[in-house]
């Protein structure tokens, strides 16, 4: 399937959204997107996890960093 033609970075940082966040790539629909067309800064745009409001600075930081590998 289509997902076999998605680099495997790419493919590592679904799971680490499926895995770490309430919703799941599931509340993530335009970062999948920009991940299946190899799109890394809009996929670092629409990765941006808050809590309680506030954005989650450190880990946002070190998910982009991690994409634009």
């Amino acid at each position: 399937g289509s997902f076999d033609k998605i680099p495997d970075k790419n493919k590592y940082a679904m799971v680490e959204i499926q895995m770490n966040t309430r919703k799941g790539v599931n509340g993530f629909p335009s970062f999948v997107e920009a991940l299946k067309n190899n799109d890394i800064n809009k996929a670092v745009n629409e990765s941006i996890r808050v809590a309680n409001g506030k954005p989650l600075t450190t880990r946002n930081e070190a998910f982009a960093k991690y994409l634009k590998q």
